[in-house]
């Protein structure tokens, strides 16, 4: 263990069940310097008493300030390099894209074989992590006017690619492939897209197919990666499988409005183009638990909306032909 402990917030209102006192002990036992919280009041004003590297959170959180997703886009909002951790045994498959999309630093189901295991490698991976570069650096660049699109059903494919077209023009050229190991191939030998779109109704979850992916979404935020797949209770381990490898967007193929949501997705690819997100402080959420941002933190987000504000009117004065 590193000489300064990764630090753990571990919040769950349940915290006397055998799991979270288990999880409880193995952190500490492991060397990580480790808290723990029972409600959205608590974990935010322990957060002004210490700096935690790592959150982690359940879902089902019986709190008026919100289930674990609302709370997870509160607390990256608090800091940005601050990773989020899901820990849950009742998420459902809606969670697993809303916190795939909420950029969720890992997520674990408490009732599958290992959790505790699995949970502290993605603590432990933390100290791996480089810090996050500033927004400046980011935003340098315009965004390539491509796509790649990984798709192996024509009828899909040809869906997708009116949703292309019909969102971001007919001047963006799309580029395709019906096999992952093509796909990745072309984006190993030219990686100057806008955005990737993985459309397929599962992904395997067998190792060649990890790596694969991993090696795909490791090239965001230039292109920012978007993958869509069925949102079904049998395809849990490939689902969170994908929301681990932290795509920039996650759609259900499996939801009626699915096109909606790509469109979405693309028309926020664009604009988030060689950038990370952040979520804004909610502030209002922040005064219902009696807790005031320091004056710097304030500063600071300050500065990222007028530099967004500017960006997207950059973005829409520029416009594009469809």
């Amino acid at each position: 263990m590193q000489n300064n402990p990764i630090s753990v917030l571990l919040m769950d209102d349940e915290p006397m069940s055998t799991i979270i006192q288990a999880t409880l002990q193995l952190l500490r036992d492991e060397g990580f310097d480790t808290d723990l919280a029972e409600s959205v009041r608590e974990a935010v004003e322990a957060y002004y008493e210490k700096f935690y590297d790592v959150f982690v959170l359940d879902i089902d959180m019986n709190d008026p300030e919100g289930d674990g997703i609302r709370v997870l886009k509160r607390f990256i909002s608090l800091h940005n390099q601050t990773k989020v951790i899901m820990f849950s045994g009742a998420g459902t498959k809606f969670d697993w894209f809303a916190a795939a999309n909420a950029h969720c630093f890992g997520y674990v189901a408490k009732d599958e074989n290992g959790a505790i295991d699995l949970l502290i490698r993605h603590v432990r991976s933390v100290a791996e992590i480089p810090p996050r570069r500033h927004r400046s650096v980011l935003r340098k660049g315009i965004c390539p006017q491509k796509i790649f699109l990984y798709c192996k059903d024509p009828e899909l494919k040809r869906d997708a690619e009116a949703v292309i077209i019909n969102t971001l023009g007919k001047q963006w050229n799309i580029s395709a492939a019906d096999a992952l190991e093509t796909a990745a191939s072309a984006l190993e030998s030219d990686s100057d897209y806008g955005a990737v779109l993985l459309l397929l109704d599962f992904f395997s979850t067998d190792s060649e197919t990890r790596e694969m992916m991993k090696g795909i979404l490791s090239l965001s935020p230039k292109p920012q990666m978007i993958v869509g797949c069925k949102g079904e209770d049998e395809y849990r381990p490939s689902i969170l499988q994908t929301a681990n490898l932290h795509p920039f967007r996650m759609i259900s193929l499996s939801q009626p409005d699915w096109k909606n949501r790509l469109e979405e997705a693309l028309n926020a690819a664009r604009l988030w183009y060689g950038k990370e997100e952040i979520f804004k402080a909610d502030m209002e959420a922040l005064e219902r638990v009696r807790v005031t941002l320091p004056p710097e933190a304030l500063k600071h987000w300050e500065e990222f909306s007028a530099e967004d504000t500017a960006c997207d009117e950059a973005v829409s004065a520029g416009g594009h032909e469809r």
